[in-house]
């Protein structure tokens, strides 16, 4: 399947959506065409996406990892609106995994204790969405 045909089917298979947390329609489920088979994956159980030129890995909470014949840039377009940050170049990360900052290293720990590195470019879309819950002192 050519990256063009990916990209309509991908936007046909998506049905489920849910408004996110800036009020946009964002897909609860997602499908990904492998060569043999569609493996449909529910966008809660994302860890975080990693680019390796064009294709992408796909890590999920249960430990599985799904490679898929995808730029990241495609997920990226197909998430937005929900909890799905930028940080890297090479990484599209869940935000409602995230367990901690590292300011002093600039990565963030996932709860899967995996630590992903954060831009420079990219380290202000992460404090902006850290500041949106973050508990404020007087």
């Amino acid at each position: 399947m050519t990256p063009k045909h990916q990209k309509n089917f991908i936007s046909k298979v998506i049905t489920m959506h849910s408004l996110g947390s800036k009020g946009q329609n964002v897909p609860q489920r997602i499908a990904i065409p492998m060569a043999n088979a569609v493996e449909v994956l529910r966008v809660a159980d994302i860890l975080f996406f990693k680019s390796d030129s064009n294709y992408t890995h796909i890590h999920l909470q249960d430990g599985r990892h799904i490679i898929a014949s995808m730029t990241l840039k495609l997920f990226e377009d197909h998430l937005k609106g929900g909890d799905f940050l930028r940080v890297h170049n090479r990484y599209l990360v869940n935000g409602k995994y995230i367990s901690s900052y590292l300011q002093g290293v600039n990565k963030i720990k996932l709860i899967c204790q995996k630590q992903i590195p954060v831009s420079r470019n990219k380290k202000t879309v992460l404090q902006d969405y850290l500041r949106s819950f973050m508990i404020q002192t007087s």
